[in-house]
């Protein structure tokens, strides 16, 4: 018996002038529960298949990890929260990917590869996505774009317990460079002592007045200035320690690489951030007899600059480089150190960077800031 001729299309619109049967009273036939609107379905065991081909959604699958190609972060204690979640609850967000010779290059969810990898997990869902460079791309961008998160909340509750303390510290600062100055007119004729008040009244008028632009990076309140080269910048840094210098025997040694002597950067932004990098770095010397901290910019590829603050006289015990690392404040005693850090890393993210406390086994630190788009002259 020959087989019955069948349309390509077994789904397909109803004519709207054709009169269709009435079932259940008002009700048509093609309003039925389960079909679009307007659609009438012929009798094939396909049906399923063919509409749900046309409403496709990218599919997800179990994808194993060695098959996705990607630069994910290296293991540090930012991923435990991560890690420890994912080997509990599995990955609760799916990667974005799509294909590409064989593999799969990863789009969005480097952080959640990275803490899959740690905890053991050998296959990961994911979203596989037929796009080009630039759409995946969009992929990405949209994929970053979440609503806030307990993190988020807890970050603005940080930020908003670090200007009640900042506040108060300039308060501080101020009265202390009050007392200096009349301790400077008081003393007009001694030489030595005249000096050394004005050396104390400078060093403490550029650390409030840093205290001052901290607060307006990590509020966002800080306005963009004149770019600046990256050597100018750090020498404006040291020029603003040289009161403290005298005074406490400080030797900043700033350094630019060949490479990154054309990079120019945000004049107000980078001065901020250099210092409150330094400024972190002296709050773990005050022990020192005669701090040393190495400031080194260089460029480890063309798209970005890195600037390292470090120190290699003190070791960090673990429990400080655990608090350090953190983007929180939970005591005031550290507040240099702690601003000092969030404003390098508030600065390093607006130009698609970050920043981090690395302590240096056995003594010493690092606090590296990379920045992913400076202007090149």
């Amino acid at each position: 018996m020959p087989e019955l001729e069948r349309s390509s299309d077994d789904v397909y619109p109803a004519d709207r002038n054709e009169e269709l049967p009435r079932v259940h009273g008002d009700r048509r036939a093609s309003q039925r529960e389960g079909l679009p609107r307007d659609f009438r379905m012929r009798a094939d065991s396909h049906y399923v298949d063919q509409l749900e081909s046309r409403y496709a959604y990218p599919a997800i699958r179990l994808i194993p990890t060695r098959q996705i190609v990607a630069v994910v972060p290296s293991s540090s204690t930012q991923l435990e929260p991560l890690v420890r979640s994912i080997a509990t609850h599995g990955i609760v967000q799916p990667l974005l990917v799509r294909a590409e010779n064989g593999s799969y290059q990863l789009i969005a969810g480097r952080k959640r590869l990275a803490a899959a990898i740690e905890a053991g997990v050998t296959d990961v869902p994911c979203l596989i996505y037929e796009v080009d460079d630039a759409q995946a791309g969009a992929l990405a961008q949209a994929d970053n774009v979440r609503a806030p998160a307990a993190s988020d909340q807890a970050h603005s509750s940080a930020v908003a317990e670090c200007v009640n303390q900042v506040l108060q510290a300039l308060s501080g600062e101020l009265i202390s460079i009050g007392s200096s100055a009349a301790l400077l007119g008081s003393n007009a004729r001694s030489t030595f002592r005249r000096r050394v008040t004005a050396d104390l009244v400078q060093a403490q008028a550029w650390r409030a007045a840093w205290l001052a632009s901290a607060t307006a990076v990590v509020t966002g309140r800080l306005g963009s200035s004149r770019a600046r080269p990256i050597e100018s910048i750090l020498e404006h840094v040291k020029t603003g320690f040289e009161a403290e210098a005298k005074l406490t025997r400080l030797q900043l040694e700033c350094t630019v690489a060949p490479n990154a002597a054309s990079y120019t950067f945000d004049e107000n932004l980078g001065v901020v951030a250099v210092t409150g990098c330094v400024l972190a770095t002296l709050s773990l010397l005050e022990e020192c007899v005669e701090p040393h901290v190495e400031v080194r910019a260089a460029t480890p590829n063309s798209k970005a600059l890195s600037i390292d603050v470090v120190q290699r006289t003190t070791p960090i015990p673990a429990e400080v480089a655990r608090y350090l690392r953190e983007p929180g404040f939970t005591r005031s005693s550290d507040l240099m150190a702690s601003l000092g850090l969030l404003t390098a890393k508030s600065v390093a993210v607006q130009h698609g960077g970050s920043s981090e406390f690395i302590p240096i086994a056995g003594r010493g630190s690092v606090i590296q800031s990379i920045f992913c788009r400076p202007n090149a002259n």
